[in-house]
């Protein structure tokens, strides 16, 4: 455990500044954009549970900083959101993305995922 806090302090630490709260990836298709969100505090981190083991990668996460209001405006013009942490999980609930009743949590982590059918 102690050696995963470190590595996420040091994760914490190269991507400090300019109060930005959420790490994003952004994947781009020409039918689709897909949004992967989270909490900076839980980026690096690995979760056991039972049979269930889930990293919060930078392969999957890893992208760019963002605050608030930048992550909004993602959110709102994704077609398939994940999230992982309390933080980015209350605030798509809270701005009406998803139902509280939606999220799942491993080792008292938020995860949400997110999918929006269109009519074409």
């Amino acid at each position: 455990m102690r050696r995963v806090v470190e590595g996420l302090l040091s994760v914490k630490n190269s991507l400090s500044g300019g109060g930005k709260d959420y790490i994003v990836r952004v994947i781009e298709a020409p039918d689709y954009r897909i949004i992967n969100v989270c909490d900076e505090e839980v980026f690096g981190l690995t979760l056991k549970e039972k049979d269930l083991e889930i990293h919060i990668s930078k392969e999957f996460y890893g992208g760019e900083r963002v605050g608030e209001e930048e992550l909004m405006e993602l959110l709102r013009n994704a077609s398939i959101i994940n999230l992982t942490g309390r933080r980015c999980v209350d605030l798509a609930v809270s701005r009406g993305f998803a139902h509280k009743d939606a999220v799942k949590k491993v080792k008292n982590v938020s995860f949400l995922m997110i999918f929006k059918f269109m009519r074409g």
